[in-house]
């Protein structure tokens, strides 16, 4: 197993992954620590053809968090799984590894970038309880490794693994 922890609109985030799941606790900062936000476990889903032993690992590899009460985490599939589940189903976003994730909000829409380790940057967009659409994406020369969106400049930044940083206006 391995984990996480990331620290967002002062929260702090532990994803716990294991071969098939994936638990994420969210918590609040200690100030506010007698309420605890969220406890989701993730089940990967796979066709019952596939035996229990032959199954692939699965690991969340990278969460961003949308509003209050819906997140994003990533996979080493590529797929991009919401939480909760029941708002929309796992959308196949790569086919490598995300790599990183991160979301804002712009004229009342919502918005998640996703990075991978298959050199595409890909922008979502939409209700996550409603509809999600892949709304753009760029290539890269390489696997992209960091994302950071800047909410004061509009500015997302991207490293990739030749060390390359691209600036996209979004």
């Amino acid at each position: 197993a391995s984990s996480a922890v990331s620290q967002s609109n002062g929260e702090i985030i532990l994803n716990t992954c294991g071969a098939d799941e994936a638990l994420v606790n969210t918590y609040l900062t200690p100030k506010l620590a007698s309420k605890a936000v969220t406890m989701k476990q993730i089940k990967f889903k796979y066709p019952d053809s596939i035996p229990t032993n032959k199954r692939p690992r699965n690991w969340v590899t990278a969460m961003t968090r949308l509003r209050a009460d819906a997140s994003f985490v990533g996979d080493v599939h590529g797929q991009l799984t919401m939480i909760p589940e029941t708002a929309h189903p796992p959308i196949q976003a790569h086919t490598g590894a995300i790599t990183a994730l991160c979301s804002y909000s712009k004229d009342q829409d919502s918005y998640v970038c996703s990075a991978s380790k298959d050199g595409t940057i890909k922008l979502w967009k939409g209700d996550p309880y409603k509809d999600i659409q892949q709304a753009g994406q760029y290539f890269c020369v390489s696997p992209v490794t960091s994302m950071k969106y800047c909410r004061d400049t509009g500015i997302l930044v991207t490293g990739d693994q030749l060390g390359n940083v691209n600036f996209f206006h979004v």
